[in-house]
């Protein structure tokens, strides 16, 4: 600072002594101003509460400083002219610094300033987790700091974003990793700045899958359902969650039916997996089949095949009584082999996805055994009175008779062989018994022949003697 000269001052003494005797002295004498000054001070004297000491220094123009002594809170003094302030010694506000000091004539001077203790204290930020998923939602933060002030955030760009006290993350426009977030609060001064940075992890989703045929029987087995990684949960239409089961029949039959598996790994990191599976019943059929599916026991064997509408056999096994399995989609079936009777014909096969199908159907063999008449004789007189013959056959179905017309007649299982109305020959009578499923047939044929009656003659005298001896007469033929 450049010295003030106030106007020169002259000082006159007199002095008069005890003989009356006066003198006097005069001096002149210079008036000036303090040219020391506090050096080395920060912006606006502002010292941050946690910015650390600072040395501030005294300094003078023209003078030259003899001695000094600064007084004040948080102040340590290094020498005439300087000394150590501490902020945090200081405290929180404003305080004076005084310094007094001499110069060389000794002459006292003092000075003042005012320091500001600018003491932030705490700042920091909730509402933030250490770790998100990809999938997370956003996650508002609120910072903590004194009134007033300015806030300022620094995250990852896109993925962040803040409005004065309030930052939020947004962990779906980040990829996995770690991320710094930090809030920066600076003071009303606009001088002292305090700031907190933590890191925040991103989580990728666990990468989930299971496997699932596409096609499933409606009347096959539930099946028993695993993904990885396990310990995840199924879900969906026929899906047990607590045991991992499909049941294809509570589903019924549909196309399109989503089975999700979800897992959940040791961050909480959700991720999930949906396929579509068909539930769908066989288009299986046997074709071929005799009518009725009735095989007649002496009938002889017959190929059966298996068709599909549109699904493809990969593999099949046919099983029950008079089979012999030809391929994969058909069969010999022997009635001889199989017996009389309903035979239960089973067909399990798998589609070319591996699908389970079973189809059955019922083979009925019927077999007649004997069929036969009784009551007709090899041959009868064109005199003979009627012959009447009973069929022998099992018990139901319907008979059947033919034999020459006229001369025979039949009522069910009875007919009945009129010789006079036949002229002399060989005539054959069939009896035919149909079962009673109208399919199987059985039949028998006997000839019965028709004599003529023989031409017989003889002679003798018209007229007789009562009294002639007997005589002896003789036929033709003999």
């Amino acid at each position: 600072m450049e010295n003030l000269l106030l106007k020169p001052q002259v000082l006159l003494l007199t002095y008069t002594d005890s003989n009356n005797c006066t003198n006097d002295s005069t001096i002149s004498v210079k008036v000036i101003q303090t040219d020391a000054s506090f050096t080395s001070l920060r912006t606006n004297n502002v010292y941050c509460y946690d910015g650390g000491t600072d040395v501030i220094t005294v300094e003078t123009d023209t003078s030259i400083i003899a001695s000094g002594i600064f007084s004040g809170a948080g102040l340590t003094q290094v020498d005439s002219a300087s000394f150590v302030f501490d902020p945090v010694a200081a405290g929180q506000g404003t305080h004076t610094i005084t310094y007094d000091y001499f110069n060389m004539v000794g002459t006292p001077f003092t000075i003042t300033t005012n320091l500001y203790v600018d003491s932030i204290g705490l700042v920091d930020f909730i509402g933030m987790a250490d770790e998100y998923c990809v999938t997370s939602a956003n996650a508002q933060m609120t910072a903590l700091a004194p009134p007033g002030g300015t806030s300022a955030w620094t995250g990852p760009d896109p993925g962040f974003f803040y409005n004065n006290r309030t930052g939020t993350l947004q962990p779906t426009l980040l990829s996995p990793g770690f991320y710094d977030i930090t809030y920066l609060y600076t003071s009303s001064t606009g001088l002292c700045q305090a700031s907190v940075t933590r890191q925040v992890e991103i989580n990728a989703l666990p990468v989930v899958n299971f496997t699932i045929r596409p096609i499933f029987n409606v009347a096959e087995a539930p099946v028993t359902l695993s993904g990885t990684p396990a310990q995840g949960t199924f879900s969906g239409i026929g899906v047990s969650p607590a045991d991992s089961t499909f049941n294809p029949a509570t589903a019924g039959i549909r196309l399109d039916l989503p089975v999700t598996y979800t897992y959940t790994d040791t961050n909480y990191c959700t991720n999930s997996i949906t396929k579509t599976v068909d539930i769908v019943s066989s288009d299986a059929a046997f074709t071929s089949l005799r009518p009725n599916s009735v095989y007649c026991y002496d009938g002889g064997t017959d190929l059966i095949i298996v068709e599909t509408d549109t699904s493809v056999i990969a593999s099949g096994t046919f099983t029950g009584a008079g089979v012999t399995q030809v391929d994969s989609a058909s069969f010999i079936f022997d009635p001889v082999t199989a017996g009389q009777g309903t035979r239960k014909i089973t067909y399990s096969y798998y589609n070319l996805v591996g699908t389970p199908f079973t189809i059955t159907t019922n083979l009925y063999v019927d077999s007649i055994g004997m069929v036969d008449f009784i009551g007709m004789a090899d041959e009868y007189c064109v005199t003979s009175t009627n012959a009447q013959m009973t069929a022998l056959a099992p018990p139901g179905g319907t008979s059947a008779w033919t034999g020459p017309d006229p001369g025979f007649f039949f009522s069910n299982r009875t007919g009945t062989l009129q010789p006079t109305l036949l002229s002399p020959g060989f005539y054959d009578i069939n009896y035919e018994y149909t079962s009673q499923k109208g399919i199987c047939k059985a039949s028998v044929t006997k000839q019965v022949e028709i004599n003529a009656l023989p031409v017989v003659d003889f002679t003798i005298r018209p007229i007789f003697n009562v009294s002639e001896t007997p005589v002896t007469l003789s036929g033709n033929p003999a």
